[in-house]
Formats: C-alpha cells, sequence, structure tokens
C-alpha cells in the first residue's frame, strides 16, 4: 500500500515537472514587417476616441520589422499596450493611412476576413519549433496603393 502511494506521488511529481518543463521552453514571437517601401507609423488604440491621436505609436523603417508580442517560456515581453488593443492606423510616409479593426493579435477577431495586422490569422508562421513558432505580418507595396491620402487642411490667416 505504500508502495502505490510512493509510486502515484513519483508519478505526479512527474508530471509536474514535464510540465515546467514545456513551459519554459515554450518560444513565440508576432512580428509586423515592413515591406512597403514607405516608413511606417502603427498607432493603436483601445476605442474610437483614440482615434485621432492614438495610445501610442511604433516607427517601422522601411525593409525592416518590429517583434510585437514575444514569449520566451520565462515571460512574455511585448510592447503589451499593442497587444490588447483592438484597432490601429498604419501611417506611411506621413502621407497615406489604413485604419485596421479587429480584436488583438492574441485573441479571435470579429473580422476573420479582413487581411490586418490585427487579425493573428494573417500572420505567416516563419519558423516552427518544437514548443512554439515565430509568425511574422507583413505590411506591402499594395497596402500602401490601397491607403487613402491623409487630407490637411490649409490654414489661412484673415486680416
Amino acid at each position: 500500500m505504500n508502495m502505490n502511494r510512493y509510486v502515484i506521488l513519483c508519478l505526479v511529481l512527474l508530471a509536474l515537472s514535464s510540465c515546467d518543463f514545456l513551459q519554459r521552453n515554450f518560444y513565440s514571437t508576432y512580428t509586423v514587417k515592413n515591406e512597403s517601401n514607405c516608413t511606417l507609423d502603427l498607432v493603436y488604440y483601445f476605442t474610437k476616441n483614440d482615434l485621432i491621436n492614438g495610445v501610442d505609436t511604433i516607427k517601422i523603417e522601411k525593409d525592416s520589422s518590429y517583434i510585437i508580442y514575444e514569449n520566451t517560456g520565462e515571460g512574455a515581453h511585448s510592447d503589451m499596450e499593442f497587444i490588447w488593443a483592438d484597432s490601429m492606423k498604419v501611417i506611411f510616409d506621413k502621407q497615406k493611412f489604413i485604419n485596421y479593426y479587429g480584436r488583438s493579435v492574441l485573441e479571435d477577431t470579429i473580422f476573420t476576413e479582413i487581411r490586418s495586422p490585427m487579425n493573428r490569422t494573417f500572420y505567416d508562421r516563419t519558423v516552427e519549433r518544437k514548443h512554439g513558432s515565430d509568425y511574422t505580418y507583413t505590411i506591402t507595396e499594395e497596402d500602401y496603393e490601397s491607403a487613402a491620402f491623409i487630407v490637411k487642411e490649409k490654414m489661412t490667416v484673415s486680416d
């Protein structure tokens, strides 16, 4: 009887230590890559009230990328506001823009058919590991072409 308890205790401890081992070795990233030939400003926000100024901005130079979320198993490293933002505006060289709506990269989105950096189904798996993967969303020249121009009001001084 004591031997059975000992075996069960060993199995439980083994199972718990295996879970800890797997958790520590889990690794994933979500990256936004810029292939648009423009400097990008990713302005993200939580509500329509934030639409004008946004919450914060990530700048991505052309031919470069930005890791928006990284989990090494020892903790997540990210721009946490971006991860939980529900919408964003991509600005191309301060001349054109696209608004994207969704939920967050880590949640299922309600806009499943719309290609967006806020929709994880449109991230390509670039590296697959035993305990995780790397995912990349690419902003392209086609995105720039489909973006709307920013209308700047001319200011006049009246005498």
